[in-house]
């Protein structure tokens, strides 16, 4: 009998063992913190997506490569296989910033399952208060059905989402161990005593005015003098009657004022291209957009980006 659970435990171990080796996992090499700071601009952004394209694009359709590995070891690949192994992000400092970073990622999927669990906790959502962990069916809501085309985040929130995940007993997905390991580690040694930021955008729903939406959040997070400008201007310069309209419209995914005055700089100031992957504020555009850049200006304070070849003042 001692011999048959022996041999029957080595046959176990063996399958076990096998079955972990063949497990798809995501490697160090597909999360990169780069420190070479880029420009705000659309050649210097235009060029990074298309860099990092070619270089996830080539490598799954290299026939040495990982993909076409692990497709003759398999047989066949599951969604979430095909998915970790395409899964690449790289973390650049943003020029001109202390602390404030641009996270690129190969899909809009990468990004949200990395960080959209982190934006509820930080922002909430539609009927999902902030500061609690995403589950279930509202988490299935914000990754697959309205999945963010960009992120922008503290990493003191990303870094308070792991931990109350940990402390409740829930295991981060992969992705967001592998950010943390990667990414977080690096940026949270950089800024022990300070917070920082990250724009999250990705290549496959990669639009300007997404990214330049994104970098607004930012401004109007790290630096006073640009939000205390846009509080001005909101209180002052926008009539009242808007500003209901302008909560009514937002109240259903934002709950506080902050929050909507925040969108509303944000709608105004992202760069105008032809085929906008948002305008839920766009009738205000004409009316406010012009006068704010102008206080902007004043006050010797930046736009979010600069789109030449998109006929934009921004």
């Amino acid at each position: 009998m001692k011999f048959l659970t022996v041999i029957f435990l080595s046959v176990f171990f063996s399958l076990l063992a096998q079955s972990e080796s063949k497990e798809v996992k995501l490697l160090s090499s597909q999360l990169n913190f780069i420190d070479q700071p880029v420009e705000l601009n659309e050649e210097s952004i235009g060029a990074w997506v298309s860099q990092l394209k070619v270089h996830v694009n080539t490598s799954m359709l290299d026939p040495q490569g990982r993909m076409q590995s692990v497709l003759t070891e398999k047989g066949k690949l599951t969604d979430e296989e095909a998915h970790l192994i395409s899964y690449y992000v790289e973390v650049k400092p943003l020029q001109g910033t202390k602390r404030v970073y641009l996270a690129l990622f190969y899909s809009r999927q990468h990004m949200n399952k990395t960080l959209i669990k982190s934006s509820l906790y930080q922002d909430g959502g539609l009927n999902f208060e902030a500061g609690n962990v995403p589950k279930g069916n509202e988490l299935f809501l914000y990754e697959s059905i309205i999945a963010a085309r960009g992120l922008n985040l503290r990493g003191s929130k990303i870094t308070a989402m792991f931990t109350e995940s940990q402390r409740q007993g829930r295991l981060l997905y992969k992705e967001e161990q592998a950010f943390k390991e990667n990414i977080l580690s690096n940026l949270n040694a950089r800024h022990t005593n300070e917070d920082y930021f990250i724009i999250g955008f990705n290549v496959t729903g990669f639009s300007l005015d997404t990214l330049g939406h994104e970098v607004a959040h930012s401004l109007y997070d790290t630096l006073p003098g640009y939000r205390n400008v846009i509080n001005n201007f909101w209180m002052n310069k926008v009539s009242e009657v808007d500003k209901e309209v302008i909560r009514q419209r937002l109240s259903g995914i934002y709950s506080t004022e902050e929050v909507i005055i925040d969108e509303f700089q944000a709608y105004l100031l992202q760069p105008k291209v032809p085929a906008p992957q948002s305008e839920m504020l766009h009738d205000f555009v004409g009316k406010y957009m012009s006068a704010l850049i102008v206080d902007l200006k004043a006050n010797n304070l930046p736009l979010p980006i600069i789109a030449k070849s998109c006929n934009s003042v921004l």
